[in-house]
């Protein structure tokens, strides 16, 4: 899903994620990793960190797929009376 995102939304997503895993820290004085130092880009150094150790993953089952569900496929829905 992540993906499916705006490049933005991907960034502060990523930048979210790191920092709720502590692997970054946003401060007034911009991004550090947790030794301290200073990032400048951390979306772009730790994405790879980050989707790896969450459970963001492609569904690439076809199931999962729109024509795949039932709940997803059209439906075709007529009214038949049945007086005799």
């Amino acid at each position: 899903m992540l993906d499916a995102l705006p490049a933005d939304q991907q960034r502060q997503t990523v930048e979210s994620l790191a920092a709720l895993m502590r692997l970054a820290e946003h401060s007034d004085n911009g991004w550090h990793d947790s030794a301290g130092q200073p990032i400048d880009a951390p979306a772009q150094m730790l994405r790879d960190q980050v989707l790896n150790h969450t459970l963001i993953r492609r569904n690439e089952d076809p199931r999962f797929l729109a024509p795949g569900l039932p709940a997803n496929r059209r439906a075709d829905l007529a009214w038949q009376s049945r007086c005799a």
